[in-house]
């Protein structure tokens, strides 16, 4: 989805992210946006199902986990957990170095707290759902497509798959604006 968003706004910033492989220089900065409260949120929730799926940070591949009401409960019910792993993420993605939350100024510490909320709302959706199995965490996934004569390699990164019984489902998580419901396949294809 990012990547036709990025389409549609910009075809030249398409093209040369993701078929020439230029990436824009990473601005560093001491304020924060919606693309860095998203990145946090994601990186939060990846850390908290890679803690209770027992993955070491380098691990890409792993084997699928069940996620029980209980270690969902955990986090939930242990602030500093949750707290930490949040940290974790700001460190990451926004700092890129080790930050103690002592040190964040005014409004890293209200995107912490909205986080924080944004993943608490995840918890609860999760643990009404529970058990599941996790398949896969920030997995990139591409596949070749032939059309006409072109071959286009065409994917992306999937926040999360699971597994609910018998159905496979992609979880794409969302911080920021209103969903969309677009009433015919035309309008996925539309920035209005």
């Amino acid at each position: 989805p990012s990547a036709l968003n990025n389409y549609l706004d910009c075809s030249l910033r398409f093209y040369l992210k993701y078929i020439e492989g230029i990436k824009p220089p990473q601005e560093i900065s001491d304020e924060l946006d919606n693309s860095v409260l998203g990145s946090v949120f994601h990186k939060t929730a990846e850390l908290i199902y890679r803690e209770i799926g027992h993955l070491r940070k380098e691990q890409k591949e792993f084997p699928p986990f069940v996620v029980t009401k209980e270690q969902i409960e955990s986090f939930v019910k242990i602030e500093t957990r949750l707290e930490k792993a949040i940290e974790k993420a700001f460190d990451e993605t926004f700092f890129q170095r080790e930050m103690p939350r002592s040190r964040y100024n005014g409004e890293q510490l209200i995107y912490f707290r909205i986080i924080k909320q944004f993943v608490l709302r995840m918890l609860r959706i999760d643990k009404k759902e529970t058990p599941f199995t996790i398949v896969s965490l920030e997995g990139r996934k591409y596949r070749d497509v032939q059309i006409n004569n072109m071959r286009l390699r065409v994917g992306g990164v999937i926040d999360r798959i699971d597994r609910k019984e018998n159905t496979l489902r992609v979880v794409d998580y969302k911080t920021g604006g209103s969903p969309k419901d677009p009433r015919e396949m035309a309008k996925l294809f539309s920035s209005q």
